[in-house]
């Protein structure tokens, strides 16, 4: 059964999900919390994680963008989710209930 699902895995697409795993975890949200993280890989081969965290209705928001190396997915995780801290995502997410 391993060697089954190791067909399915796709080295790439893994990094991403490492990327996004670790802002998610590092910004410490609930099931309410709108953060959305999206990471891909860049033509010179950078992985790229675009973070954000808006309020329920959407007038307010974090924005973070950064880059790092392929090896690095989940420090780059924790890096945007600590720009995104400083542009206020813990006082958002704190500021809805759940």
């Amino acid at each position: 059964m391993v060697e089954l699902l190791r067909l399915l895995d796709h080295a790439e697409t893994r990094l991403h999900v490492r990327a996004e795993r670790a802002m998610l975890h590092a910004l410490q949200g609930h099931c309410n919390s709108p953060i959305a993280g999206h990471c891909t890989t860049t033509l010179d081969g950078q992985l790229s994680l675009i973070g954000m965290v808006f309020t329920r209705e959407g007038g307010k928001f974090a924005y973070a963008h950064e880059w790092d190396a392929p090896t690095r997915p989940d420090e780059l995780g924790g890096y945007v989710a600590a720009v995104l801290a400083r542009k206020g995502a813990r006082n958002i997410i704190a500021g809805i209930p759940h």
